[in-house]
């Protein structure tokens, strides 16, 4: 079960303008050499790939395909809505960068928050330092819950997007190696006290089941700031603290609720809330991302419609 001390074979992958950090074994790296944009390179290879600057908001609004938080970004500047974005569950950083990047391209200095306990963090700080964005990003080892101080935390380290404060995430068919260590652990109210105040925030969780966890740990956030959330909705694994179908409903109570996880982004109906978890949990791949925007929102029905035809 436990994992070798050698040192794991790192790999730098150039991809759409950005370079991410690799451990070799990881199937991550595998995947990401999928993507026809992807190729690997030298460190001697690295040049600038984008200019501070070159990106126009308006123009960049009304491209299909944009990044959703790329528009909501777009949204909150618009708005005039000061605001920072928070990465949970940030891995080797690819969201991270891509994000840091737009910010940059469009002449902004958002703070990005990118939070990491897996053993892959090291990567992810120097993933965002070989982009060039160490200036306005701030990595941080801890996990993010509902609770504060050390966690036990699964590790898979070849497949590392699988890695969970959750058991039953790591006890899925297809992992095939799993270790248990502490991490600290944090509540999202807790850590955005203590940085700079903003009214707006992007929130992205990736915490492979542990999403709805997070979401109890920012309580006054939800009630007191413009936060847009994304979170994965895998009903399997938020089986073994939570009813999924339950969590939703009482989301539906504050937020607009849009389904990012397919081809075509769709609104989550309150009355259709039990047949889509039973359709996620039907897919082949049982989960989704969920969009979560707040009623609060000023203009929420521009950028509701935005990603809607996006």
């Amino acid at each position: 079960m436990s994992s070798t001390s050698k040192p794991r074979s790192q790999a730098l992958v150039q991809i759409a303008g950005l370079y991410i950090l690799y451990y070799r074994d990881d199937h991550s790296f595998t995947y990401a050499l999928k993507d026809p944009r992807a190729k690997e390179v030298s460190h001697e290879d690295i040049r600038p790939l984008w200019t501070n600057g070159d990106v126009r908001v308006a123009e960049a609004w009304a491209l299909k395909g944009m990044g959703l938080f790329a528009l909501i970004s777009m949204h909150f500047w618009e708005q005039l809505i000061d605001f920072e974005y928070i990465d949970v569950g940030a891995n080797y950083g690819m969201t991270t960068v891509a994000l840091g990047g737009f910010y940059k391209r469009c002449g902004r200095n958002n703070r990005i928050y990118a939070f990491e306990p897996g053993e892959v963090f090291a990567l992810l700080q120097e993933t965002v330092r070989l982009n060039r964005l160490d200036d306005m990003t701030t990595c941080i080892r801890a996990a993010l819950s509902d609770q504060a101080g050390e966690v036990e935390f699964h590790l898979t380290p070849a497949q590392s997007p699988a890695s969970s404060l959750l058991s039953a995430a790591v006890q899925r068919a297809g992992i095939v190696e799993t270790r248990s260590v502490t991490v600290e652990v944090r509540r999202l109210d807790d850590f955005v006290s203590t940085i700079r105040y903003t009214a707006g925030l992007a929130v992205k969780i990736d915490a492979e089941g542990a999403d709805f966890k997070v979401l109890r740990g920012m309580p006054k956030i939800r009630a007191t700031k413009h936060a847009v959330i994304q979170i994965e909705f895998f009903p399997m694994l938020i089986d073994s603290y939570a009813d999924p179908a339950r969590e939703l409903i009482e989301l539906a109570k504050q937020y607009v609720m849009i389904d990012v996880g397919d081809t075509t982004n769709t609104l989550i109906a309150n009355s259709e809330i039990p047949g889509f978890v039973a359709r996620v949990r039907a897919k082949p791949v049982p989960s989704t991302d969920i969009l979560l925007i707040p009623y609060n929102l000023p203009a929420i029905k521009t950028l509701t419609t935005r990603i809607l035809n996006n």
